[in-house]
């Protein structure tokens, strides 16, 4: 938080790419810090057991959306 020079939490999101601990750890220190994971690791991880060029398409229009 310091190196950073957070000083309101609910400003901030962190994108991580699903390290080991990371998840747990952001939570313990930056609680109301907002924590997403990047699409395209999250894609490459589906891809390894379900590679399909439809998978990839609809992957990134969702990621593209707006809304939830």
């Amino acid at each position: 938080m310091e190196d950073l020079q957070i000083v309101n939490e609910d400003q901030y999101v962190i994108m991580s790419e699903k390290q080991n601990g990371l998840e747990s750890a952001l939570h313990e220190l930056l609680p109301r810090v907002e924590h997403r994971n990047c699409v395209q690791h999250i894609y490459r991880n589906f891809k390894r057991q379900h590679g399909t060029q439809i998978l990839r398409e609809k992957v990134w229009t969702y990621a593209r959306s707006s809304t939830e």
